[in-house]
Formats: structure tokens, sequence, C-alpha cells
């Protein structure tokens, strides 16, 4: 499953029947991909790269980090993996 979020507004509402005073914010892509990537799309687009997770997750208020959180390691464990599996297939 993936999250599109950048489109031709138009384009799409014509594609998928959407009535004019309906506006899209984004759609959702479910089934199998021919092929995974080394680096994520936008970052090789020129996006910034992908930010570590714990610069990213805040707790209780805005800002507020916890690493001690088992959160975070957990996330950190995910990342690093979802980073192996990407290099496994450059």
């Amino acid at each position: 499953m993936g999250w599109v979020s950048i489109f031709h507004q138009a384009d799409l509402q014509e594609a998928l029947g959407i009535p004019k005073g309906i506006t899209p914010i984004a759609y959702l892509c479910v089934g199998y991909v021919s092929h995974f990537h080394a680096k994520p799309e936008l970052e090789t687009a020129g996006w910034l790269p992908r930010l570590p997770m714990e610069d990213l997750v805040y707790f209780d208020q805005w800002g507020q980090r916890d690493d001690q959180q088992p959160l975070i390691a957990h996330l950190q464990r995910d990342q690093a993996a979802a980073q192996r599996g990407r290099e496994a297939i450059a």
C-alpha cells in the first residue's frame, strides 16, 4: 500500500470519476509493485533525505523528545531494517 499526495487534481478527478465538488487530498495504492527503489523517489528527485525517526517522534508535547522510550528503540530497529533492505536492492 502506498500513500500518494502529489498529483494533478483535475487528472485524478477525471480518471476516477470524482465529482467537481469533491477535493481529493491523497489516494492509496493497494497491490503489488514491480520493483523497489534503493531510495525513496522524492529523495532521489532532490527532496530532503529521510530524517531519523527519533527526530520526528515527540512525547506529551511538540518538541519533547525521550530517547529512552521503548517506542524509539523499536522505530530505530525498523528504520535500520528498512535501510538494509533498500541497500540490498541497490
